[in-house]
């Protein structure tokens, strides 16, 4: 799912418009300290066209409050509410799906009944379960290890010895987006981390202690995520288990639409 956001940054003196599929991630990385609590998300189809609507719509707005990238993505924030019902109003027009605060529905997502499914994830699963990891520490790697796991069908062993380089070398050739956008704000995390240290030999993926995992310890941190969100029949080989299985549901599917 795609969201356009509006978010204030806590002076509350403007706001930024932009979309991402994932905002909270997003936002983490974005200048301007942004004010969670009251940061508003439509879910949209076309989010392309809709952030081009805003820029343009509010155009006369537009305020700087920094230099460089994304400088020209924020607005004043006397006209926030007014942005707000211009897209409420014309929501059928732009195709938004949905529209809400960003506190009260994206994070908070209601858990689904878990049913004992020997140690696999169903889609909708998975997709709150990398809800639930966007908070905490060390959120945004979390949510690309479990990412690479699911999407790449990867063991621990698999994973561990990755470096930042194969990610970089290999990110335009991702088709699966969720995947995709996890692992470009995770890279961008990194970027921002390690500063003039960070190089493509590095471990794609390293521990609080700047070490990278070994397959032991990888494997551990898996489980022990898995278990502190209510997934306990999980392990480090669930990414894997359930990425063949959603393949053998697809190929399903596919066959019964010739019936």
């Amino acid at each position: 799912m795609d969201y356009i956001y509006f978010a204030p940054n806590k002076e509350y003196t403007a706001f930024k418009i932009g979309f991402s599929c994932r905002p909270d991630i997003r936002l983490s990385n974005v200048d301007g300290n942004v004010d969670y609590s009251k940061t508003y998300l439509f879910e949209c189809k076309n989010k392309y066209s809709i952030e081009d609507f805003c820029h343009r719509y509010f155009k006369d707005f537009n305020v700087v409050i920094y230099e460089g990238d994304g400088s020209t993505e924020w607005f004043d924030i006397a006209i926030f509410k007014t942005a707000k019902d211009v897209l409420i109003q014309n929501q059928r027009m732009l195709s938004i799906i949905n529209h809400y605060k960003f506190n009260e529905s994206f994070i908070e997502k209601a858990k689904p009944i878990r049913k004992a499914n020997y140690g696999t994830m169903t889609e909708k699963e998975l997709e709150v379960f990398l809800h639930q990891l966007l908070v905490g520490n060390n959120n945004i790697r979390n949510v690309a290890i479990i990412a690479v796991s699911h999407y790449m069908a990867l063991k621990v062993s698999q994973i561990s010895p990755l470096n930042m380089g194969d990610a970089v070398r290999n990110l335009d050739n991702i088709n699966n987006e969720p995947l995709k956008a996890a692992l470009e704000d995770y890279i961008e995390y990194r970027k921002k981390k390690d500063g003039l240290v960070f190089n493509l030999k590095a471990p794609l993926f390293v521990s609080q202690r700047g070490q990278r995992f070994s397959a032991n310890s990888l494997a551990t941190l898996i489980r022990n995520l898995y278990n502190k969100h209510g997934y306990p029949d999980c392990s480090s080989e669930t990414g894997k288990k359930s990425a063949k299985l959603r393949a053998i549901k697809r190929f399903e599917e596919s066959i019964d639409s010739f019936n």
